[in-house]
């Protein structure tokens, strides 16, 4: 692993307090030391750095990772209140300017979340108030990003991989600096760190190649110390690194991964922890975790129910040929998802396994499938053709439910059980199902007028009307609808 190296980087100590890494007033004077380490390589030795003390002068040049923008205007968003949360939630950014200052306050309400994952505006500068304590960003915007603040650790996520971020800002409510948290930013080069930072991480900014300038405000660590923490980063191994994020059990054959405690961002699962191979990935490990991409590795045969649900930021993921089953929920509402290899030896995909993955494309669907599970795949909007394996017998309710762009389905004559699978399915205009079928919906293709093509006849009408509660001769029945 390369080394990051950091040159002219500065450490400062102040006594100015930053409110929601906000300014309002000049830079100020300290009676404090203040730390300037300039060429910095290696860590430095007390004795050889370049270290000088200047008690009266604090360096201009540190606001230049606080920017100057006025408070958006209120009529620039959307909101609602949450009595949950008890404060109001911000839901879209309607202005075009790119650089948006998050109001403490909307209709005499604190705000407590910023919510614009549907917004695709390319937001250059972004500073949130000390009241968030949760947000959530497209990717669009995230990508577009030369500088944002977090003000907390409550909403403290990881930026690992941002192309464009320049500068970041800790804010008085973060108390330490996670591992990966902003790693391999390749344009990063300058950090705010309050005097709240009590703990700073090995890797935090690993591979940040043009990171120059820190500027520290607390006592925690010294010159020497920041510097030695931030190249140690490349010190350890990934087996070595990555252990420690991790809460896992030995099980028969090998490991089984229970919890992940990493601080987010792209994350390698180790191949072996403690000499033994890694197997199973277990129930809700990563459920809801701040982690951009994942790297499964050879060997694990199983993703278990709920592993990566809710993981909203998660666009991209590495399944290794071995596995061979996806559990239930696995990767529901991964909303940044927009790409899935599935293995080939995948026999079982769960219930509900992709649902609400909106941005997952076309997948394919390896042979040694057997059954869909129920809402598998539900409301994967950008599908638009379907393949079904042969040796598919069972499609379940709602498998490809609400998949509202989907033009095309083939089913093979393996399947003998179709459930409501493609209900709500708008632009479906025409399917053919094999006679092999013996078990079909009522509502298998509700909600639109489509062509089913059924048992060598054509039927049209919408197929709800033509089925429902219907319990005498399916023949007969659709005769009536039979068309030429």
């Amino acid at each position: 692993m390369r080394k990051t190296l950091l040159s002219a980087l500065v450490v400062i100590a102040l006594t100015a307090q930053l409110t929601g890494c906000n300014r309002n007033t000049p830079a100020q004077q300290s009676n404090e030391s203040s730390f300037v380490i300039s060429d910095v390589g290696e860590p430095h030795s007390s004795k050889n750095s370049d270290i000088t003390q200047n008690n009266n002068n604090i360096p201009q040049d540190m606001w230049s990772v606080l920017p100057e923008i006025s408070v958006t205007d209120v009529s620039a968003f959307k909101y609602n209140y949450d009595s949950n949360m008890g404060g109001m939630v911000i839901t879209d950014y309607l202005l075009e300017s790119p650089k948006v200052r998050i109001p403490d306050y909307l209709e005499n309400e604190i705000v407590v979340k910023v919510d614009i994952s549907e917004c695709s505006k390319q937001l250059t500068e972004l500073i949130l108030p000390d009241t968030v304590t949760e947000y959530s960003l497209s990717n669009e915007t995230k990508n577009s990003l030369q500088y944002i603040n977090i003000p907390n650790m409550t909403c403290y996520k990881s930026m690992s991989g941002l192309k464009n971020l320049t500068a970041v800002a800790f804010g008085n409510g973060v108390t330490g600096i996670k591992r990966n948290s902003f790693s391999n930013c390749p344009k990063l080069t300058e950090i705010y760190v309050s005097d709240s930072v009590s703990s700073f991480a090995p890797a935090a900014f690993e591979g940040c190649s043009k990171l120059e300038k820190i500027i520290y405000s607390g006592n925690a660590y010294s010159p020497d110390e920041i510097v030695n923490v931030v190249n140690q980063s490349n010190s350890k191994s990934d087996d070595d690194t990555m252990e420690s994020d991790f809460k896992y059990e030995d099980i028969e054959d090998g490991i089984k991964i229970t919890e992940y405690l990493g601080s987010g961002g792209d994350v390698k699962i180790p191949e072996k922890i403690n000499g033994k191979r890694v197997i199973c990935i277990g129930t809700s490990s990563f459920l809801s975790k701040n982690i951009t991409g994942v790297y499964i590795p050879n060997g694990v045969t199983e993703i278990e129910d709920t592993v990566f649900c809710y993981c909203s930021d998660l666009a991209s993921v590495a399944i290794p040929d071995s596995v061979t089953k996806i559990g239930k929920s696995a990767f529901r509402g991964c909303k940044s998802l927009s790409n899935i290899d599935i293995p080939d030896d995948v026999t079982e995909i769960g219930d509900m396994a992709f649902m609400d993955c909106e941005k997952l494309m076309n997948i394919d669907l390896p042979d040694s499938l057997t059954e869909i599970g129920e809402m598998s795949f539900y409301g994967c909007f950008k599908f638009t053709d379907v393949n079904i394996p042969y040796g598919v017998t069972k499609i379940g309710d709602s498998a490809f439910g609400k998949c509202g762009n989907i033009t095309n389905v083939t089913i093979p004559d393996s399947v003998t059980y179709i459930g409501s699978a493609f209900a709500d399915c708008y632009q479906l205009s025409s399917v053919t199902i094999p006679d092999s079928v013996t078990v079909l919906s009522s509502v298998a293709f509700n909600g639109r007028y489509t062509r089913v093509i059924y048992k060598g006849k054509t039927y049209y009408d919408k197929w709800d009307v033509i089925t429902k509660k219907y319990k005498g001769d399916w023949d007969e029945l659709l005769s009536q609808f039979e068309r030429p």
